[in-house]
């Protein structure tokens, strides 16, 4: 996990250690946040008394409006990194249809513009299939999504396992950081969205094609509405 690669190995483990390495982090921060959380986390299977001290150290997180990669910019990126065999259909594929990074394990594109994808953001339910949407339909070709290449395969929701996606998608955000070091993920799902209102797509499909509520859609994407 990340965060716990910030805990020194030598140290001994103790809730002042936690509170100290937290501290570090930069207050009002999506890092400040993830620290208290897998801290405390830590701090109760480990028995440690105190971690209330967490939360009190934790402070709101409202992340910051980013500026969005256009799709001449993601055309050019993906043509440069498509070849690649670990990352290379994932990113195009997550680009193209706008799922969740963890979801693009499960996704299998058709040549109709359409695609079958596990939704895995469901509160301690087992994820459910949705119907995903290329767009462009031409990139589907463009970027040869039907030759998929992945590093783990989730063909049906009973082998879908949250540990294993969040340690591959962690793999690939250092990937993609390296490559393109503004560029985050989630960027790309949004970058999806924003595309679906350029082209006029109803608001409704778009929300269900991402798996989120029409108001979750208002209210992340207002700023291009």
């Amino acid at each position: 996990d990340t965060e716990l690669r910030r805990l020194p190995r030598s140290a001994l483990l103790s809730m002042d250690l936690l509170v100290a390495v937290a501290g570090t982090t930069k207050p009002g921060s999506r890092s400040r946040l993830e620290a208290c959380k897998v801290f405390k986390r830590l701090a109760m299977v480990a028995d440690l008394p105190g971690f209330e001290q967490l939360d009190a150290l934790r402070t709101p997180y409202e992340p910051a409006p980013r500026e969005l990669p256009g799709d001449e910019e993601l055309r050019r990126f993906l043509e440069a990194v498509r070849e690649h065999p670990r990352w290379g259909w994932a990113t195009a594929a997550v680009v193209v249809y706008g799922c969740r990074p963890a979801e693009v394990f499960s996704l299998c594109p058709g040549e109709d513009g359409t695609g079958r994808v596990l939704t895995v953001k469901r509160k301690g339910k087992q994820p459910i299939w949705r119907t995903a949407l290329a767009l462009p339909q031409a990139w589907y070709s463009d970027f040869s999504l039907a030759n998929i290449q992945r590093p783990w395969e989730c063909g049906k929701p009973s082998v879908y396992d949250s540990s294993t996606a969040k340690k591959l998608v962690e793999q690939w955000g250092r990937w993609l950081r390296r490559n393109q070091k503004e560029l985050q993920l989630y960027d790309l799902r949004h970058a999806w969205a924003v595309r679906s209102i350029l082209l006029n797509l109803n608001a409704f499909l778009a929300a269900k094609c991402l798996s989120h509520s029409v108001p979750v859609h208002h209210e992340t994407y207002h700023r291009w509405l």
